[in-house]
């Protein structure tokens, strides 16, 4: 039986660019009433959730956030990682020489500056970026948990930035957040959605086999590996429709919201609900 959902947000739990449907918020109603747990599986900021979730603060207080940097259960922070402060200054030292390949760190309600850029290259790449965000010389001397970094340009561009940061960044793990978007997350080595499930889990004194994931990008690859129950949506890449072990529609259908109405209804039987079957 499935006690705990946990969903990815874009491009899984609402179509990309959109807010969470009615039913979708609905639906994760629907899991808490019934003594079921749900929590988003993001790498955006806790503090965005609530937003794309129509403002609903129950559907948005558990969470795996920052890409399981920080975990929320029912609004407590529970785990929390920090990026370690040189490692995010060699990596504006190597995008030193990439015009338009920009390290964004983030604060808290999604402040977002670019590290180390001319206002030129910020001109230059507002396509990129968000229209607020804004500029900084260096690194701050503070603690930082989300970080990305923006490219513009092609697929093979970032894919190149991106093998140049893993060798030479190793205490820093990057991967990309959705197949189109022209950014690459960063987490501390090691450290990733499952990692954070993993808290959360524990928390809820939970087995692995009660939780069900859903995902579509390669940042939720370590938690599907780790899930038995992973779920990839019909608009996943590739790798991730391949790890998955079970699928369901794509996020512009609402998937996501009637297999948490089947998890629901399994659970009044004590079952496995019935898009987990081998048929």
């Amino acid at each position: 039986m499935i006690k705990l959902a946990l969903s990815d947000i874009d491009d899984t739990l609402v179509h990309y660019g959109n807010g969470a449907t009615v039913e979708a918020v609905e639906a994760i109603h629907a899991m808490q009433d019934a003594g079921l747990h749900f929590a988003t599986a993001t790498g955006r900021v806790a503090s965005s959730i609530p937003h794309l979730l129509r403002g609903d603060q129950r559907a948005s207080a558990t969470t795996v956030c920052c890409n399981g940097q920080i975990v929320l259960l029912e609004g407590k922070v529970i785990a929390r990682e920090v990026l370690p402060h040189d490692a995010l200054v060699r990596v504006t030292e190597i995008l030193s020489d990439e015009f338009g390949a920009v390290l964004t760190l983030y604060e808290e309600h999604d402040v977002s500056y670019g590290v180390g850029i001319s206002d030129e290259e910020r001109a230059a790449c507002s396509d990129i970026f968000w229209p607020e965000t804004g500029v900084r010389p260096v690194v701050p001397d503070y603690e930082i948990v989300k970080a990305n970094v923006h490219v513009k340009g092609t697929r093979e561009r970032m894919a190149r930035i991106k093998e140049v940061l893993v060798s030479e960044v190793p205490e820093l793990d990057f991967v990309y957040p959705n197949p189109t978007a022209p950014l690459i997350d960063i987490l501390p080595h090691g450290k990733n959605k499952a990692t954070g499930a993993d808290v959360l889990r524990k928390a809820l004194g939970l087995d692995w086999d009660e939780v069900c994931a859903f995902g579509d990008a390669e940042n939720d690859l370590m938690l599907l590996n780790a899930v038995p129950n992973s779920v990839a949506m019909a608009n996943a890449m590739p790798e991730v429709a391949r790890m998955a072990r079970w699928h369901v529609g794509s996020s512009a259908e609402d998937a996501v919201a009637g297999a948490l109405r089947d998890i629901v209804q399994a659970s009044k039987t004590g079952s496995m609900p019935s898009f987990m079957s081998e048929e």
